[in-house]
């Protein structure tokens, strides 16, 4: 299957220490994103529509942890044009997305201008 990926390039940080978000914990979600995306370009078979959702994925990710393993490694490897293996989740779509949403609240209750919208 062909496809075009532009890597994903992140400059700076996007999120500075103010962000009251563990080091670990953003490695953490950086990692489930980077699954993610992972899983949803193999499902829908590199489908325009998939590629875009997984851009989305892996910009997050890597603006969470810029070297986060896990989300390199699969921006290099669709930038090549190849298609990662599908991976088991630590948490599917759904849950995933409950977690990125409760922890938005979290940060936005804690105040400061890092964590605001």
């Amino acid at each position: 299957m062909k496809f075009a990926w532009q890597a994903i390039r992140v400059e700076g940080r996007s999120f500075s220490p103010e962000l009251a978000m563990m080091n670990a914990e953003r490695d953490e979600y950086a990692t489930s994103l980077a699954n993610l995306a992972v899983n949803r370009v193999v499902e829908a078979e590199a489908s325009p529509a998939a590629l875009e959702q997984a851009r989305k994925f892996l910009a997050l990710a890597l603006h969470l942890s810029p070297r986060n393993k896990r989300a390199v490694i699969v921006n290099f490897q669709l930038s090549q044009g190849a298609v990662p293996e599908k991976v088991r989740l630590d948490f599917g779509p759904e849950a995933m997305a409950k977690l990125v949403f409760a922890r938005a609240g979290l940060l936005v209750k804690q105040g400061g201008e890092e964590n605001e919208l």
